[in-house]
């Protein structure tokens, strides 16, 4: 049994809800920076992808939600599995 199969069959329900809320907010906040870099410089026409503020938050919480949501993948096909 490999360590995520372990993880998967402990979780309760009450920590997966817990994780489906970390992944939205990380999501949201992707989201608003995302969002946010676009909005910012509208009158200018530039965007603000490249600004070293924006690019690291953006890798970041993008790195973040990518992770969480491959997690969160592994995790729905084994408890179909489990079922």
């Amino acid at each position: 049994m490999s360590f995520i199969e372990a993880v998967g069959r402990k979780m309760k329900s009450k920590q997966l809800r817990s994780f489906q809320v970390l992944v939205q907010f990380v999501g949201a906040v992707f989201l608003g920076v995302f969002l946010s870099a676009y909005l910012f410089s509208l009158p200018a026409g530039g965007v603000l992808h490249g600004e070293l503020f924006f690019h690291e938050l953006l890798a970041l919480f993008g790195g973040l939600f990518f992770i969480f949501v491959l997690i969160a993948l592994l995790l729905s096909a084994m408890r179909k599995i489990e079922n």
